[in-house]
């Protein structure tokens, strides 16, 4: 994908997250850390979305499956916590989950091409 167009994607989504954060709150921490947080995390996603969706579909075995099982409870709990916190605590651990899934994608495809 043109990088060009990959940026332009990122900043829309990153707006639109604001702009739904701010719908609840806004303070400084919305205003300075979503925007980047999710325009670095679409970008590589975007990126690097073959390997995205091979980690998504990958084997279905039982080790598989639990590993998944582990992490989507992890993820839960975490996100379950910060929504005693405030909505933009939610929305940037969704995130930060999320960018840890696509670092590791892009890694996969730096390993692939060395």
């Amino acid at each position: 994908m043109n990088r060009l167009v990959r940026y332009c994607i990122s900043a829309g989504i990153a707006t639109a997250v604001l702009l739904f954060v701010a719908s609840f709150e806004i303070d400084l921490f919305s205003i300075v850390a979503i925007p980047i947080v999710y325009a670095a995390t679409t970008s590589l996603i975007l990126a690097h979305k073959e390997e995205w969706y091979e980690s998504v579909r990958a084997d279905k075995s039982d080790e598989t499956r639990k590993t998944g099982a582990i992490g989507g409870g992890v993820g839960a709990f975490t996100l379950f916590s910060l929504s005693e916190i405030s909505v933009a605590a939610v929305v940037t651990g969704f995130v930060l989950l999320s960018f840890g899934m696509a670092i590791f994608a892009a890694d996969v495809a730096v390993r692939r091409r060395s």
